[in-house]
C-alpha cells in the first residue's frame, strides 16, 4: 500500500529508500521485486527496531527534506503537490505534517481529516513544549515532511522504541519551527493486529512513556512547576524565560490529550514531590494527590 502510493505520485522528482527490518513475513520479496531507479532497497540482519532503522535511512538521505512513510498507511496522489507548495510559503518551518484520514485494514475511510487548508505556525520555545507534555505526541511521525538537517541534528533515539517520536518531538518544539497543514494527505490504517494497538491494550509503551517525560523534565528544571489550582487538582506552570511570560496551561495536568483507556501510578519521581503520585497516561503527563 505504502509502496503504491509513492509510486501514485503526481510528481516524479523523488526518491525512496526502503528498509527491510529482519522481517519474515515476505517484506524482504516485496522490497526485492521493486526495480524502480529512484528507490535504494537496505536490510538489516536482525530486527533493530523503528527509530535506529529511521537513523540508518537518514544516513544515506540526499534529499533536502525528508517524508517518511510507514508500510500500513498510503499518500494521497497529490501529497508532494502539496508540500511543495507549502514549503516556499514557511521557510521557515522545519518539519511540517497535515491531516489525516483513518482508514481500516480494507483500506476504507471510517474517520476522516479536517479539510479546512489552513496552517499554524508553532514557533519555538517553551510553550509549544509544555502543550506535548500535557497532549501528548500531537505530531504525526507517518507522512511528515521534515528537513534532513533538522533529523540529523537532533536523531532520534534508538533505546525507545514506542516512543522515539514523541520524545523527538519534545526535544525538537525547543528549537525547531512546526507546521501544520490542516489538509488530509494521507490515510493511516488502524486494525486490531497492528503493534501499536496492541501496545495500547497491553499498556506496554506507559513506562517508557513515564520515562521520557521524567527525562525531558530533568533537562529543563526551571521551564515548568507544579501548583495546586483554586478548583482543584494540580495544573503546569511554565517559568518562562526572559522574553516569555510565566503562564499556566490552560487545562489540568490529570486533563492528558492522548490518555485514551490507559493509565498506570509509577513511584514519585523527580517531577513531584512524595505526598504527589505521577500517573503517565498514554503519552501525556498527569500528577494528583495521593
Amino acid at each position: 500500500m505504502a509502496l503504491e502510493s509513492l509510486l501514485a505520485q503526481s510528481r516524479g522528482d523523488w526518491r525512496a529508500i526502503l528498509i527491510d527490518d529482519g522481517s519474515s513475513d515476505g517484506s524482504r520479496r516485496i522490497i526485492d521485486a521493486c526495480t524502480d531507479p529512484r528507490m535504494l532497497k537496505l536490510r538489516n540482519e536482525g530486527n533493530r527496531g523503528l527509530y535506529a532503522s529511521l537513523i540508518r535511512a537518514i544516513a544515506h538521505a540526499d534529499t533536502p527534506w525528508i517524508s517518511i512513510l510507514m508500510q500500513d498507511d498510503r499518500l494521497h496522489a497529490d501529497y508532494l503537490d502539496h508540500m511543495s507548495d507549502v514549503v516556499p510559503k514557511y521557510p521557515e518551518a522545519g518539519a511540517i505534517w497535515s491531516a489525516h484520514h483513518v482508514i481500516d485494514e480494507r483500506g476504507h475511510i471510517f474517520k476522516e481529516g479536517a479539510s479546512s487548508g489552513r496552517t499554524e505556525l508553532i514557533t519555538p520555545g517553551v510553550e509549544p513544549w509544555l502543550s506535548a507534555l500535557h497532549r501528548g505526541c500531537f505530531w504525526i511521525i507517518s507522512g511528515s515532511f521534515t528537513r534532513r538537517e533538522l533529523l540529523e541534528t537532533l536523531p532520534f533515539r534508538a533505546d525507545l522504541p514506542h516512543c522515539g517520536d514523541y520524545e523527538w518531538l519534545l526535544r525538537s518544539l525547543r528549537c525547531a519551527v512546526f507546521l501544520y497543514y490542516e489538509m488530509p494527505l494521507l490515510d493511516i490504517r488502524e486494525h486490531p493486529s497492528q503493534a501499536s494497538t496492541a501496545n495500547l491494550h497491553t499498556a506496554v509503551d506507559i513506562p517508557e512513556s513515564y520515562r521520557v517525560i521524567e527525562d525531558t523534565i530533568a533537562r529543563h528544571p526551571g521551564d515548568i512547576t507544579l501548583r495546586r489550582r483554586s478548583s482543584g487538582g494540580l495544573a503546569a506552570v511554565s517559568t518562562g524565560g526572559p522574553q516569555e511570560p510565566r503562564r499556566e496551561c490552560a487545562r489540568p495536568l490529570g486533563a492528558c490529550g492522548l490518555a485514551r483507556h490507559l493509565g498506570h501510578t509509577f513511584p514519585p519521581a523527580s517531577t513531584a514531590d512524595a505526598g504527589r503520585r505521577i500517573i503517565a497516561s498514554g503519552r501525556g503527563l498527569a500528577a494528583v494527590d495521593r
